[in-house]
Formats: structure tokens, C-alpha cells, sequence
């Protein structure tokens, strides 16, 4: 579960605390590849798994990040996924999938 959502407006900050272990992860809509280029390699330096909001490896920025420990990194991205699938349906809801 998710117990807190932040977000500092720096693209690279936020990657250094995921790095640093200061938070578990880090879902990043789309951004510019100069902006998260920094951040991406101190997460891959710490051991981290960073994809795009689809879970595909070697994330650029431009299609989102998630970037979770190894062990969080496959949750994450069935988590977004799922919200994925609720958004683009047209009968679809929050509610819906939680109910």
C-alpha cells in the first residue's frame, strides 16, 4: 500500500532520495530526458530498477519513470498498470476496482 506521495519539484532531488534510500521509489509522469539523465544513473549506481510507467526497461523521461528497489519495482508497476486499465476504460472507476 501506499502511505505517502511526495514530490520535492526537482526531477533529480527526487531520484537522489529514492537512491539514497530516503524513499522506497518514485513515479515520474513524463518529463524531458535532460532532466532525469543525473538522477537515473545515481538510481542505477544504488542498485535500483528504473522503467517507464509500462514497466519497460531504460526509461528516457518521455513515457514517465518508476524507479523501486528490485524486490518493489514489479508491484509498482502491476499497481500502475492497473490504474492504466481504470482510466482508459470508459465504465471504469477507482471506486470500481476497489470495490
Amino acid at each position: 500500500s501506499v502511505r505517502a506521495f511526495r514530490t520535492f519539484g526537482c526531477v533529480s532531488l527526487d531520484l537522489a532520495l529514492v537512491a539514497a534510500g530516503r524513499a522506497d521509489g518514485l513515479v515520474l509522469l513524463p518529463a524531458d530526458p535532460w532532466d532525469v539523465a543525473a538522477g537515473l544513473l545515481m538510481a542505477d549506481q544504488a542498485g535500483l530498477t528504473a522503467g517507464d510507467l509500462s514497466g519497460q526497461p531504460h526509461p528516457d523521461g518521455r513515457a514517465g519513470i518508476l524507479v523501486t528497489t528490485p524486490s518493489l519495482f514489479a508491484p509498482a508497476a502491476a499497481l500502475l498498470d492497473a490504474a492504466a486499465l481504470v482510466r482508459e476504460s470508459p465504465k471504469g472507476s477507482v471506486r470500481e476496482m476497489e470495490q
